[in-house]
Parts: C-alpha cells; structure tokens; sequence
C-alpha cells in the first residue's frame, strides 16, 4: 500500500452490529438513559416500528 492510498483496516474490522447507522442511533439513545419506551426510542431515531423492532431484537441476541 502506498502513501497516497487510504488504510480501510480500520474501518473494515469495524463491527457491523454495532456501527450499522441505526443501531448505533439506538445504543446512544440507549447509553444516555437508563430506561427508555419503545415510542420514545422510535421518536429520537426515526425509525419506523418494524424496523426499530428488528434492530433492537438483533442488539438482544448473543
């Protein structure tokens, strides 16, 4: 690799369960407060009900 190429290893080896945009609105959410409602977490991201649902069911799996 050479000077004038970017290195993507970083952002390659990111965890994309973590880093997808949606998710990671909702673990900040989620971070900030100890407790939030499914209505209030769909307000602050903007997400639609099924797709906040999928995504906060992803975050619960192991």
């Amino acid at each position: 690799m050479s000077d004038a190429e970017p290195n993507l290893q970083p952002i390659l080896a990111l965890d994309r369960t973590v880093h997808e945009p949606a998710r990671l609105a909702i673990l900040t959410v989620l971070l900030a407060a100890e407790e939030v409602e499914f209505l209030f977490l769909q307000w602050v991201t903007g997400l639609s009900k099924s797709n906040l649902s999928s995504h906060t069911q992803k975050e619960r799996q192991p």
